[in-house]
């Protein structure tokens, strides 16, 4: 029986993953270490029998990393002795422009043609498009809309939040509660119109999805605390100031003892005059043009997907999924989804807790 090697990993699964993403082409290398990380050593012929990797292979990464540890296993090996045209500040400055999600390229031809600009390298199509997508992962998507005021108003408010929660202090200490949380809190419409996800299937196959164009809906009205994974969700037929003041009453009466504070976007009905905010709240609002300010949102992602797929032919059998998902979403999934390091570290300077 072949005898297994001894090899202690010192990165953590999460730092090997990281890397995996990094240096894609070194993805099965890595996956090496976080199976021995998770199961131990195993033997040569095991290791590349989970990996579909030759035994060769399994054994020459696995003496690297013994050797010379993680920063030489990532270096990309290539294959004789011809040596690579991008180096140097191409290399650097390549990486920079792709690492940037304002500065990358609208095709590989672009990419080609910038090469030959800047550095006079020419390099094949074929080449430049192996070279990009093997060492840095890259491919051609879709930009995400940026409004031209966003970048400004961010900054400030993100700069100015520690202050925004000092000043809720005396508040705090008035209301009288015993605990203090911090709270997302957003609103989303559910309906009858059947939500559609990518699947994967065989080569030549069209995934199909049952499907109804109707427009029935209802609201869902959410907090979510980063800080405990505690949540608050209340299913309205609308979505104005009546039911926001609706929400935020059954908010502020659960767990009366802890005074929230709320961080939400600018809706006009959140603004409204007669709204009457409880004690044991304070709201804070989200600059214009900010949703990604608002981790709540990925919350509404996370519900989507469960209801996804499906055609639901009432309300009532919407609700009842949205009810069996809600249950069965734990706070630690609340945590990990909402956990924004910046608002949690700020937040827990700001109140020394």
């Amino acid at each position: 029986m072949p005898q297994s090697i001894q090899v202690i990993v010192k990165e953590t699964v999460a730092e090997l993953r990281l890397y995996q993403k990094r240096f894609p082409s070194k993805f099965k290398a890595l996956q090496m270490l976080i199976i021995i990380k998770q199961q131990g050593s195993l033997s040569k012929y095991k290791l590349a029998s989970i990996l579909g990797s030759g035994h060769s292979s399994v054994v020459s990464w696995r003496r690297i990393y013994l050797k010379k540890g993680i920063e030489a296993l990532l270096i990309e090996n290539r294959g004789g002795f011809k040596k690579g045209k991008i180096t140097g500040s191409a290399e650097k400055k390549l990486a920079q422009r792709l690492n940037n999600p304002k500065e990358g390229f609208r095709s590989f031809i672009e990419i080609q043609q910038w090469l030959l600009a800047e550095f006079n390298i020419s390099m094949e199509y074929h080449a430049v498009n192996k070279y990009v997508k093997r060492k840095y992962g890259a491919r051609l998507k879709v930009s995400r809309k940026s409004h031209v005021q966003k970048s400004p108003l961010m900054k400030r408010f993100l700069k100015n939040l520690s202050e925004k929660f000092k000043s809720l202090q005396v508040k705090y200490e008035i209301s009288g509660c015993r605990t203090i949380n911090l709270y997302f809190e957003d609103e989303s419409r559910f309906g009858l119109l059947t939500i559609l996800r990518r699947m994967i299937t065989a080569k030549g196959i069209k995934p199909v999805a049952p499907f109804l164009h109707r427009f029935d809906n209802l609201y869902l009205f959410g907090a979510f605390s980063p800080i405990t994974g505690s949540s608050c969700l209340l299913e309205m037929p609308h979505c104005n100031s009546h039911t926001f003041q609706v929400f935020i009453h059954q908010m502020a009466a659960q767990d009366a003892d802890e005074f929230k504070i709320v961080i939400l976007d600018n809706g006009a009905f959140h603004h409204a005059k007669s709204l009457q905010i409880p004690k044991n709240m304070a709201l804070i609002f989200l600059p214009p043009y900010t949703p990604e300010l608002n981790p709540a949102e990925k919350m509404w992602r996370h519900f989507k997907d469960k209801v996804s797929m499906v055609a639901y032919h009432s309300l009532e059998s919407l609700q009842h999924k949205l009810s069996d998902v809600i249950k069965s979403t734990p706070p630690a999934f609340i945590q990990s989804i909402c956990g924004n390091e910046f608002y949690k570290q700020t937040f827990r300077y700001s109140f020394n807790v």
